[in-house]
Parts: structure tokens; C-alpha cells; sequence
């Protein structure tokens, strides 16, 4: 890509592991489902008092639909993004994903929201969790183009938080990235 300058680098996109952690999430999803569904057709009816007691069926369930949610999202992400990359230029990114290229000049690239649950304090401060750093959470950049199109990454990316901090840099600053 000539026409964004000198290359800086090149982020993969582990599509295995979101393929992975969304079939995970299905497995949940349905094992909760099982048992919460069990539990209130055939265990419930059989206790003392009619059953109906605690929160064990509804939590059950809400584990399911989180669980089957989760997968959903992930696995139509694996296929959608499938060899999803991103191409860092002096000048300008490329996003690759599922033979499709998106060319970007720094300039058109609105803003750039960063979100880092590793952030002690500041504007991209976050949470950092068990479940963020599943799903790929424990990072998101949202990049805001100029025609309100969004492209986001998150920690599936490898080295996200470099690729995020270069943007920003580029975009809000001015500086341009330079090869390490």
C-alpha cells in the first residue's frame, strides 16, 4: 500500500479463539438451559410445597440465554471476520476481514474511543474481569469514521493495545507511527 507510506506493522485477529470461547458459550448456554428447564418441569413439580422456591431455575435460565447470546455473537463474528487483520501504515490502516479491504487515512478517522480494563485511572479506565478478558473485553477500541461508519478491535487482536495507542496517536495527535 504505497499510497499509505511505509508499513509499520501487521495485527491478527485470533478468530480461533473467538471461534473457541463462542463455542464454550454454546455449551453453557445449553447445559443451563438443560438444567434449568429440568428443574422446573420435572424437580420442582416432586418438592414439598409445590417447589417454586429460590432463585436456582431463574438463574439457571438467565445463564442459558447470557451463554447462548454470547455464542451467537461470536460465532457470527468468526464468520463474518474470518482472516480478519489490520495493516498499520505511516500514513494511514487497512483492515482486512473476510477478503474484503477497508483503506483509512488517518483523516478518515473521526475519533478513536478507547476503553482499557487494565487503565488505573483516566478517561480509558475500565474493570478488568474474568468474563472481559473471555470474551476479549479487557480492551476495546472503537474507531469512528467520518462517515459514522464503526470499525472496532478488541483484545482478540494481538497486541491491541499498541495498534489502539498508534491510532490515537495518529489521529488525534498527529504523530505519525513509526516502526519500533
Amino acid at each position: 500500500m504505497n499510497e499509505l507510506g511505509a508499513a509499520i506493522g501487521e495485527f491478527r485477529t485470533n478468530n480461533g479463539r473467538r471461534v473457541w470461547t463462542g463455542l464454550g458459550c454454546l455449551v453453557v448456554g445449553v447445559l443451563a438451559g438443560y438444567a434449568g428447564l429440568w428443574f422446573i418441569l420435572v424437580a420442582e413439580p416432586r418438592m414439598p410445597g409445590g417447589g417454586n422456591e429460590g432463585p436456582g431455575p431463574g438463574f439457571l435460565l438467565g445463564a442459558a440465554v447470557c451463554g447462548l447470546g454470547f455464542a451467537g455473537i461470536l460465532l457470527v463474528l468468526a464468520i463474518l471476520h474470518r482472516r480478519e487483520h489490520f495493516e498499520l501504515y505511516s500514513d494511514g490502516l487497512v483492515h482486512v476481514a473476510a477478503g474484503r479491504q477497508n483503506v483509512l487515512r488517518w483523516a478518515d478517522i473521526s475519533t478513536v474511543r478507547i476503553v482499557d480494563a487494565d487503565a488505573p485511572t483516566g478517561p480509558r479506565q475500565g474493570r478488568n474481569n474474568w468474563l472481559k478478558r473471555l470474551l476479549g473485553a479487557e480492551l476495546v477500541c472503537v474507531l469512528v469514521l467520518g462517515s459514522g461508519r464503526r470499525l472496532r478491535f478488541n483484545a482478540f487482536t494481538a497486541d491491541a493495545r499498541t495498534l489502539a495507542d498508534w491510532i490515537r496517536a495518529a489521529v488525534e495527535d498527529g504523530a505519525t507511527p513509526r516502526r519500533s
